[in-house]
């Protein structure tokens, strides 16, 4: 199991067992199945015969790391703008894209943030991620301050004009930075500054043909949308993939079950290209744990029910083996 997926693992135990001492007390029986599953059953280490026998848990604050904190909220952040760009985009998570750029309104949180660019890119599906300060390297996004004249009017009467004029005029990359980082940012009038809310402005951001973006607090993401065939291809695959483990969970296997699987993609002359390449057709056997030389392809009794991939159509059937 790979160390990632282990640790996954190792914490959750954590987190449920810590969970049943902290429930026990007013949910006592589901703490108590809880704690016996986890801790009596397995022999951990220091594990009382009862739940209800067990100290209750004190926080260690010592523990508590503020600056990954920090780091996973912006990284959080980062991944919830760039799938709301998919989603705008009609870009489904399945499809991978090339690149995604983020653009921090903070070079310290930029920093810090290239630990998880990993992360980021596997969230976001994508082939690679850029950090950038403040503005994007191509210029594919521009930022656009707009008075809110609802809220502004009020405050500033006629000069509402004035300060309109002023934010066509500036420096609309910096104002949105100054915005993301203090919460509100100033503009100049009659020789007088003025201080403007987040709540008296609108950020506009303007990407260019080929890619589309999201604004947040941490800064943009830019997300690159042309999808090549390759790209296309390798979406394709994941969508059969995604198939088949879907109907694997359906159909009650077991996590680690190995399977003989058949494949009818007479109808589906792209998808059997995309399969006849080696590296594909290893990457779907072992995802979808299909045993060694069990993968037939040939044709399935009509009662198969079809399944859509892109545009084409297949049947495919599996067994455990063994």
């Amino acid at each position: 199991m790979p160390e990632d997926k282990r640790d996954a693992f190792v914490t959750l135990h954590e987190t449920l067992v810590t969970t049943s001492l902290l429930i026990a007390p007013f949910v006592p029986f589901f703490a108590e199945e809880l704690y016996q599953n986890l801790a009596v059953g397995p022999s951990l280490p220091g594990a009382k015969m009862s739940v209800h026998l067990a100290e209750y848990p004190v926080a260690d604050e010592s523990l508590i790391d503020e600056g990954l904190a920090r780091e996973m909220r912006a990284v959080r952040e980062i991944v919830s703008l760039g799938l709301s760009v998919r989603t705008a985009s009609k870009l489904p998570v399945l499809q991978p894209l090339m690149q995604a750029d983020v653009v921090f309104n903070d070079r310290v949180l930029m920093q810090a943030a290239q630990a998880h660019m990993e992360l980021v890119r596997e969230e976001l599906n994508v082939k690679n991620v850029r950090f950038m300060f403040q503005a994007h390297q191509e210029g594919a996004v521009a930022f656009r301050i707009k008075a809110n004249f609802r809220a502004l009017g009020p405050r500033l009467g006629k000069n509402v004009q004035a300060v309109k004029q002023a934010l066509e005029k500036a420096d609309g990359g910096a104002l949105f930075a100054a915005i993301s980082q203090q919460g509100h940012c100033e503009v100049t009038i009659n020789g007088e500054t003025v201080k403007l809310e987040r709540s008296e402005v609108e950020v506009v951001v303007e990407a260019q043909s080929g890619f589309a973006a999201e604004t947040g607090d941490v800064g943009v993401v830019v997300m690159h949308t042309n999808v090549t065939r390759e790209l296309e291809d390798e979406g394709l695959l994941r969508r059969l993939v995604r198939r088949i483990q879907d109907s694997r969970k359906k159909n009650m296997a077991k996590y680690t079950d190995r399977i003989a699987l058949t494949m009818d993609v007479g109808e589906a002359p792209r998808l059997r290209e995309i399969l006849d390449r080696g590296q594909n057709l290893a990457q779907l056997e072992q995802t979808c744990l299909v045993a060694s030389g069990k993968l037939v392809f040939g044709p399935i009794d009509e009662s198969v029910e079809r399944v859509q991939i892109g545009d084409e159509w297949l049947r495919f059937s599996w067994l455990v083996c063994g």
